[in-house]
């Protein structure tokens, strides 16, 4: 798992993404500012699913590696990357 973290940390550098990590347990505490929240389905709970939900709810795009986690906003890795 973290070669993948690593590997997708890395692709986002390149393409001169900013972004900062933000641990499950504080999502919602430092999500005030952001339109878009990358994760990693495996590394998900539920608790962390619902936090999502309301990130969701206030209009927040959820970008998610792995598998789907069928969030209102959600939308796929590999789509997002294509955008940049």
């Amino acid at each position: 798992m973290l070669v993948q973290i690593n590997a997708v940390l890395s692709h986002l550098k390149q393409k001169q993404i900013d972004f900062r990590c933000i641990p499950e347990s504080r999502l919602n505490h430092f999500w005030n500012g952001l339109d878009t929240i990358l994760v990693f389905s495996k590394t998900l709970s539920n608790q962390g699913k619902r936090q999502l939900l309301g990130f969701c709810a206030t209009g927040g795009r959820v970008v998610v590696e792995g598998e789907g986690l069928c969030l209102p906003q959600e939308v796929s890795m590999l789509d997002f990357l294509q955008i940049f």
